[in-house]
């Protein structure tokens, strides 16, 4: 344990002898716009925003996303080849308010701009995907999943440029370029929460004319649209899917139990 606790203190006192000697602009986690302007990144910046606003729009999708710059990853807990990550701002009843797309400024430095347009897509994929910090929907498929999605936007020819790319930033061979593509091609996306369906709207319907849906609907605010909702970690169950569940035990019960009805 003595050697452990040593082995770390040495690791961290040379992390940060290491940071000491850098310029001022490379060290630190995110990068100040002067020092944007020092390194000569402005324009490269700008067409990565360009990206996340394109990748967006053909998506068909609406975040609140800002774009930050970052030189270690490592110091937000990430891996040193953690080029491009997202996280989540979340507001005090812990729902996703908005997102920071974060970029090394050794990736706009040095990588193609078509790695700008097939990260961005990437990223906001893990926002629709709901593949986010303390949830996946996509459980440990995550990354495959988030390709998957774009490659299903993109098509096929489109992707594997992308993926092409992406072996040659990372030196891959081919054996590892194919693995990667043929995950991506069999991983089957988790779908999201179903909308409002029939059943939805019977359950609704059902506790509208039954004490306890009275009850609860008057219990809530105004503008709660759910006041009896469920949240698990930083996703909601909707008012109708509680009801929904409801009622279905309540029709299991009465199978099981004639006299209650």
């Amino acid at each position: 344990m003595g050697q452990f606790v040593a082995s770390a203190v040495l690791l961290l006192a040379s992390w940060a002898s290491a940071q000491a000697q850098l310029p001022p602009c490379e060290a630190g986690f995110e990068i100040s716009r002067a020092c944007i302007t020092e390194r000569g990144l402005d324009r490269k910046v700008a067409a990565y925003q360009r990206k996340i606003t394109e990748a967006m729009s053909r998506l068909d999708a609406s975040y609140k996303i800002d774009l930050r710059i970052v030189n270690h990853p490592v110091e937000a807990g990430y891996s040193e080849d953690d080029d491009v990550f997202t996280e989540v701002v979340r507001n005090e009843e812990m729902r996703n308010q908005s997102f920071v797309i974060n970029v090394t400024a050794k990736f706009l430095e040095k990588q193609p701009e078509i790695l700008f347009e097939s990260s961005s897509l990437h990223e906001v994929c893990h926002i629709m995907n709901d593949d986010l910090t303390g949830y996946h929907r996509n459980g440990g498929n995550t990354e495959a999943a988030e390709e998957r999605c774009v490659l299903q936007l993109v098509g096929e020819s489109r992707y594997q440029q992308y993926l092409q790319a992406y072996a040659t930033y990372r030196n891959w061979d081919t054996l590892t370029y194919d693995r990667v593509l043929k995950k991506v091609k069999d991983v089957a996306l988790v779908l999201a929460p179903s909308e409002i369906d029939e059943a939805d709207r019977l359950a609704a319907e059902y506790f509208r004319k039954h004490a306890d849906g009275r009850r609860l609907a008057e219990g809530g605010s105004s503008n709660d649209s759910c006041p009896y909702a469920v949240r698990l970690d930083h996703r909601e169950v909707s008012c109708f899917e509680m009801l929904k569940r409801r009622v279905d035990l309540l029709v299991r019960l009465r199978k099981s139990n004639p006299t209650l009805n």
